[in-house]
Parts: C-alpha cells; structure tokens; sequence
C-alpha cells in the first residue's frame, strides 16, 4: 500500500512539474505510467487503458487549474486563442469520452503508441528547423 502510494504520487510529481513547465504531462506521461503501474499491481485488467485515460484526464483539471492561473498572472495566455479553441475542445473531449468504452484496451494502446510517435516526430522536425536557422 505504501509503495502504491508513493508511485503513484511519484508519477502526478512528475506529471505535474512537466504540465507545469512543458504543458504536458496528462497523456504523455500519466497514461503510459498509469498502464504499467495497474499492470504491475494486477489491476484493471482488460479495462486498464480506459482507467489510465480516465485517471488522467482527472488529474488534468488540478493541473490545468493551478498552472492557467500562474501563466495568466504572467500574462502568457492568449485569450482570444482560448476562446476559438474551447467549443471544439469540449465537442471533443465529450465525443472521445463517449466512444471510448467502445474501444478496445488494446487497440488504445497502439491508438496512443501512434499519436506519441507522430507528435515526437513533429518536435524533431520543428527542433531541427529551430536550430538551422
């Protein structure tokens, strides 16, 4: 019990300082965490994708709450962005949330497997744009 305890606020630690620092944390960090975390302690079984996505789309709010605030103390949010991007936001965040229990474990996992390897792909590209100009 104590070890689960302080793995799991190990991972949120982490998460947290790199939601923090990066605006990443939820999907990158927690989910993968979260899958070899229940697996480790045979929990979840065949619905253990589900319950790391969940878990981790909870734990966003706290996140997402403490490190908007900071950022728009410093004036570093982009009001009239936000305001574009919100309804969509919400439409899709409803329908991912609504299909998922469609979805089975597996095929979110390579789901998932697929959209880390696209995006890293995209920051090398952009990191390697950076540093030729």
């Amino acid at each position: 019990m104590i070890l689960e305890f302080i793995i799991f606020l190990s991972i949120g630690a982490v998460a947290g300082l790199l939601a923090g620092m990066f605006g990443v944390g939820g999907g990158a960090l927690i989910v993968p965490s979260l899958i070899f975390t229940l697996n480790y302690f045979n929990l979840g079984n065949a619905w253990v994708s589900h319950i790391a996505i969940a878990t981790s789309l909870a734990t966003i709010i706290g996140t997402s709450l403490s490190s908007s605030y900071i950022y728009n103390k410093n004036n570093n949010i982009q009001w009239n962005i936000l305001r574009k991007m919100v309804l969509g936001c919400i439409i899709g965040t409803l329908g991912g949330s609504y299909m998922t229990p469609y979805i089975p474990g597996g095929w979110l996992k390579w789901i998932f497997i697929i959209f880390l390897i696209y995006v890293s792909g995209q920051f090398t590209l952009q990191a390697s744009k950076v540093s030729q100009n």
